[in-house]
């Protein structure tokens, strides 16, 4: 099987003790396939839908800059995938803000206020610095990207409308908001199983079974609206799922 080691119950609360076994293959390849993914989104965000099958016509601008940003959070969890396991917890705090820096000129492609931006930007910055010192609970690393990952996935358009974002979008822009969305519930998942005592091997399996459910729900109940394939999605499914278990056989 894969090479990354698990044991049959938690594992001990040093979870750094598992970190060289972590580190293996099948870590790399899940990390670099997102890392990937998410450079060539953010690079080129109208090649990376029509390399998905998808008309060119069908493309807007803001649609293009939540692709950039799906890009910018694929890119941040490849990273943290790769991070040791007993730092990722105050690493993603920052990983979050770095993001969010690095997304402000999609923030006025989207027309979206700048200022609640600043202010996630600041908090996760400072949740970042205190968390390394054991200050905060790895629980709010958690709670933040899991709350916010579903808020955008499966409310978009009402995220929208909360952060005073002008609309309505197309809903192709809504639909790439809800995979940005699935991208932080992915390290939320990682981060929770984690959290809760489990080996990161564990926690590679449920982030990536996360993605594969993310990616069969949006193929069976997206892309016939959207005109798009299902082979894209279909085959971040079945890629996922074949990483899952592999990480934990």
């Amino acid at each position: 099987g894969g090479d990354v080691g698990v044991p049959s119950r938690r594992s001990p609360p040093n979870i750094k003790m598992g970190y060289d076994a972590y580190i293996s293959t099948v870590a790399k390849v899940g990390a670099g396939i997102l890392a990937a993914s998410g450079a060539f989104a953010y690079i080129a965000p109208a090649e990376n839908f029509k390399s998905y099958g998808m008309d060119e016509k069908q493309l807007d601008s803001k649609a293009l800059a939540v692709m950039r940003q799906v890009g910018m959070f694929q890119i941040a969890l490849g990273a943290l995938l790769v991070c040791d396991p007993s730092d990722v917890n105050s690493i993603s705090h920052l990983a979050a803000a770095a993001t969010i820096f690095v997304g402000m000129p999609m923030n006025e492609t989207l027309g979206a206020p700048k200022a609640p931006a600043l202010a996630w930007m600041c908090l996760t910055g400072l949740l970042g610095y205190f968390s390394f010192g054991g200050l905060i609970s790895p629980w709010v690393a958690v709670a933040l990207w899991g709350g916010n990952g579903a808020q955008f996935h499966f409310a978009p358009k009402s995220t929208m409308d909360m952060y005073k974002v002008p609309g309505p979008l197309s809903p192709l822009a809504y639909s790439m908001l809800g995979l940005q969305g699935g991208t932080m519930l992915m390290l939320g998942t990682y981060l929770g199983v984690l959290a809760a005592g489990y080996s990161a091997a564990q926690a590679f399996a449920g982030a990536f079974t996360a993605n594969a459910l993310f990616a069969l729900k949006w193929a069976l109940t997206e892309a016939d609206a959207l005109a798009a394939p299902k082979a894209g999605p279909l085959g971040w499914a079945i890629a996922s799922s074949v990483l899952a278990a592999m990480a934990v056989m």
